[in-house]
């Protein structure tokens, strides 16, 4: 079992910064980290989970809609540090991990295909690296399919077992027919699993042959939890 930090270490409160990012890459009871990424209008693959700026910077206005020069100008709300929203290049270039990097590519409505492409590109540059794709588009998911061979993609599916509400699973489809179900994938990776309750129900449903992967928020409190589970 593998706990992944989501968006990073929340270093004060804000995901996805290479400061949240990097702090993942010591971390003992972290396996590795999932990136949110999108395009930003002219094509620079970015490290931002919305599109809208309004959810999560002090600035209006969308990701797609603005070229990185003036993307690199938006204030993220600390008031400790001045973030600013990096792009992938500059996040893996400074990562120099083998942990797993779970990049969660974000619908980018009409240039879908080009986010694939770029990103399969960038991600043929760091070989050694241990990337897992995942998307919640259908649309990005068939390019992924058609096009990341070597990488192991997948979609985010609901069948999964888990007896907490509202969690959502991601199936590596490796091998796998994607209309297959999900108890047959080897690889799994599991959302949203934050808190002792949701550690305690979520493992009564697992199967052990499986290599499952946990994407949360609080990473060191789920791997307390997980440890207490297993050695009761």
């Amino acid at each position: 079992m593998y706990i992944i930090a989501n968006g990073g270490m929340k270093f004060h409160d804000i995901e996805n910064t290479i400061d949240a990012i990097m702090l993942t890459k010591n971390a003992s009871y972290v396996d590795g980290v999932l990136i949110d990424i999108r395009l930003t209008l002219d094509n620079e693959i970015v490290v931002f989970k919305d599109d809208d700026l309004s959810k999560n910077t002090l600035s209006k206005g969308f990701v797609s809609k603005t070229n990185y020069y003036d993307l690199k100008k938006v204030k993220l709300p600390s008031k400790i540090h001045k973030y600013y929203i990096s792009t992938l290049d500059e996040v893996l270039r400074k990562y120099q991990s083998n942990k797993f990097i779970i990049l969660n590519l974000h619908d980018s409505l009409n240039k879908n295909e080009l986010l694939v492409d770029k990103t399969i590109g960038l991600l043929n540059n760091y070989p050694n690296y241990n990337f897992y794709l995942e998307t919640s588009s259908i649309d990005i998911l068939g390019y992924l399919i058609e096009k990341a061979n070597g990488y192991k993609i997948g979609p985010r599916v609901m069948e999964y077992p888990i007896s907490c509400t509202n969690n959502i699973s991601f199936c590596d489809i490796s091998g796998n027919n994607i209309n297959e179900n999900v108890n047959s994938y080897r690889e799994v990776l599991v959302r949203n699993i934050n808190c002792m309750e949701d550690v305690t129900r979520f493992l009564k449903s697992i199967d052990n042959e499986q290599n499952i992967f946990i994407i949360t928020d609080y990473p060191k409190r789920v791997n307390s939890c997980v440890n207490k589970s297993y050695n009761p």
